[in-house]
Formats: structure tokens, C-alpha cells, sequence
């Protein structure tokens, strides 16, 4: 198996000196809006999908605008073979492949520790990259990467239909970060009855969201149309087109949407749960342990430089 990789725009550089948390993750909106018009382009579409229009929401996401993730990943080009984990790299450090799966705020961590670089002060060389939930994980099991950094649903799912044996080394939150964001229009739970629901395939961490929010709200899957778009961007594009009256969004892309006059009407933020970490197979953490040890101190390292004291006016 080999798995196609798409390089994603990194906040490294971007980090304004008194900027406030919350202008560092619209920074981070940016960049996702900027590797996908730069994706898009590449594969000769376009990055805005169908206007804002009132008389088009609810219906179904066509093909063509509801998916550019996937779209993107079937012609992104490339893939560099993982490098032996405690193997020495060029610069005599360890070396570590990682892969995320989502484009939102929940990336800092390892946004923030290769902006500081905390990997390389602590002698490792990480090759972050970016790759779609599914794709990751099947990378995950074929050793083309060495951790993927995601939230337990693809884990558990992928643990119990295909009894594999990938396991959390480290935590990066213990609450969800999604939100539901609404148009205009929608003021209410009864307000959705009917209407169309951004989601993702089930089983992935967007469906488990989609439905803690409906339950939240009193809701039943049923009671709304779920459409399967996927993840991040694509969910953005379904709701700012019109072509769905909801969606699950994680910030930045909570912001971005909410600028364009969607609203938020309920979020999981509350909730306690294993929300994001780094999952890697259990049978290689003997082999991966020299160079996982600073991989996750970096991580750390990252959480602690985000979460600084704003001492701006």
C-alpha cells in the first residue's frame, strides 16, 4: 500500500509576537484555506464552491464541491518512504515520520513544537505531514508512517473490525472541540428537522461528533438528511455554499464560517473525552520508544507554547 501525501501551508513563520490564541487559530483557517485553493488548483477546480444562497440550502452537496479533501488526495503526488525510527538522520538525529489528519486548531501542538523547534533541540528530526483520516491509517499499519496524531475514533474502529493493535502513547486534550454551526436561518433544534447535515463517513471522529451534537439537542440522526462530505474544509464549503443548514466544525473553521453569518448553536466543548493524541502500533513501541520519548516532550513543549499568558493591550 502506499499512501499519497498532500503538504499542507504550516503556521511556522506566521506567529505574530502578541497575537492572541484566538488570532493564531483564524492564522491557522488561513493556512487550511490556503493549501486547499492551492490543491484545487492543482487539480483544475476551484476552492469556492457554489455561492451563498439562501434557496439552495439543504439540498444535497453535489460531488464535485462537497469533497476537494478527497478530490485532493487522489492527486497529490509523492510519498517518501519512512525513515527507520532511531535511525541517525542527516543532521545525526533521530528521525520520526508523523501524520495528522484534519486541518482545524486541534493541530497546534505539533504546529507550535515545529515552529519552536522543539523536536530538533531535542536531537529528533520530524517529517509531519498531513494525510486523510482513512488513507492515515492504513499508512499507520504499513509502516509508512510512524505515528498518526488523531482522535480515538479511527483507532477503535479500525482496533475492532480489523483487529489491529494501535494503541494512544499521548494525550493532547481531554475535552472535543467541535461545535455546531448553523445558518442564519436556523435558530432552533426544530429548525433542523429536515434539513441537511454536513458529516463524514461513520465510524470517523465528524460522524461522533454529529451525533453527541444531535443528542445534545434532542435530536435523532433521522430527524435531519446526513450528508457524508468529509472533513474540515469540505464541511466548510457544504455549509458557506448553502448546500447543507449545519455542520460539526472544529475552530478556525468555526470562525471562518461564523464571519460569513452562520452561528453557533451548541457545542461539545464541555464534554470530557479522549479528544486527540498519538497513536502508534503497540508491537513498534519498543522499536520507536529513543525517538518517541522527544517527540512527545516536543508536543509538550508546543501545548505550553500556546497556552503563553496574551499580555497584549
Amino acid at each position: 500500500m502506499s499512501a499519497r501525501w498532500i503538504e499542507t501551508v504550516s503556521p511556522k513563520r506566521m506567529l505574530a509576537p502578541h497575537a492572541s490564541r484566538r488570532q493564531l487559530l483564524r492564522m491557522a483557517g488561513l493556512a487550511s484555506v490556503t493549501a486547499l485553493a492551492a490543491l484545487l488548483e492543482a487539480c483544475g477546480g476551484s476552492p469556492g464552491g457554489a455561492p451563498r444562497s439562501s434557496s439552495s440550502r439543504g439540498a444535497p452537496p453535489s460531488s464535485s464541491s462537497s469533497q476537494p479533501a478527497a478530490a485532493a488526495s487522489s492527486q497529490a503526488v509523492s510519498s517518501p518512504a519512512s525513515a527507520k525510527p532511531g535511525s541517525a538522520a542527516s543532521s545525526g538525529s533521530l528521525k520520526l515520520v508523523a501524520a495528522y489528519a484534519s486541518v482545524n486548531g486541534a493541530q497546534w501542538p505539533q504546529w507550535m513544537a515545529q515552529s519552536i523547534n522543539a523536536w530538533p533541540d531535542r536531537g529528533l528530526n520530524v517529517d509531519l505531514r498531513f494525510l486523510e483520516g482513512d488513507v492515515a491509517t492504513k499508512a499507520l499499519v504499513a509502516k509508512e508512517i510512524d505515528v498518526l496524531l488523531q482522535s480515538p475514533t479511527g483507532m477503535l474502529t479500525a482496533d475492532l473490525n480489523a483487529g489491529l493493535d494501535l494503541v494512544y502513547v499521548g494525550s493532547l486534550y481531554n475535552h472535543q472541540q467541535f461545535a455546531l454551526m448553523v445558518a442564519p436561518d436556523v435558530k432552533t433544534a426544530a429548525d433542523l428537522r429536515g434539513k441537511g447535515f454536513a458529516s463524514d463517513k461513520p465510524g470517523t471522529a465528524v460522524d461522533f461528533a454529529t451525533r453527541q451534537l444531535l443528542s445534545q439537542l434532542g435530536l435523532q440522526p433521522s430527524d435531519v438528511v446526513i450528508h457524508q462530505v468529509g472533513v474540515s474544509q469540505a464541511l466548510v464549503t457544504a455549509l458557506l455554499s448553502g448546500q447543507v443548514a449545519a455542520a460539526p466544525l472544529a475552530p478556525p473553521n468555526s470562525f471562518q464560517v461564523e464571519a460569513q453569518g452562520d452561528h453557533l448553536l451548541t457545542d461539545l466543548y464541555k464534554i470530557p473525552t479522549q479528544a486527540g493524541g498519538a497513536i502508534v502500533s503497540k508491537a513498534r513501541i519498543d522499536e520507536l520508544l529513543p525517538a518517541l520519548v522527544p517527540f512527545l516532550d516536543g508536543l509538550r513543549a508546543g501545548i505550553r507554547a500556546f497556552n503563553w499568558k496574551d499580555k497584549s493591550p
